[in-house]
């Protein structure tokens, strides 16, 4: 516990020195229309860094004993819903089982997880085989004073 990980992401190096040597496809595609080709995040350098984790803990449990707020951490998404919708039903989250373009219904966090799950792994690893999976806790925190000397 206590580790300092850096998060790697998709980047490309910026020929424009009035924004940095990195440009960050997470952070560019929200801002314009560029269009950059983007290395994959496996081959970011170090030093192109700019967002760090700190380990909290890390603990081993089955992959259906997910908790609702562990699967809203995940990075499910929410439904638009009205006020009205939200007293009588909750909060709905994404069915990833259907195709974007159709009406989605919504489901609950766990099952939004579950179907998830379903389209990332497939029969690779099948939800009902209940795998054990690691569960890591973490914060973002600042960058490491040493982090390019270590």
């Amino acid at each position: 516990m206590g580790d300092i990980l850096y998060v790697r992401e998709s980047f490309c190096v910026s020929n424009d020195m009035m924004r940095g040597k990195f440009l960050y496809k997470a952070k560019v595609e929200k801002e314009s229309s560029l269009k950059l080709k983007y290395k994959p995040s496996i081959h970011m350098p170090r030093e192109a860094a700019r967002q760090f984790i700190k380990i909290l803990s890390v603990r081993l449990e089955r992959l259906q004993n997910i908790s609702k707020t562990d699967a809203i951490a995940e990075g499910i998404l929410p439904l638009t819903m009205s006020k009205a919708q939200l007293i009588e039903m909750g909060q709905q989250y994404l069915d990833y089982s259907k195709p974007p373009e159709f009406l989605n219904e919504g489901l609950d966090p766990v099952s939004s997880f579950k179907s998830l799950w379903q389209k990332i792994n497939g029969k690779k690893i099948p939800w009902n085989e209940n795998p054990f999976v690691w569960v890591y806790e973490y914060e973002l925190c600042e960058k490491p004073i040493n982090f390019l000397t270590t």
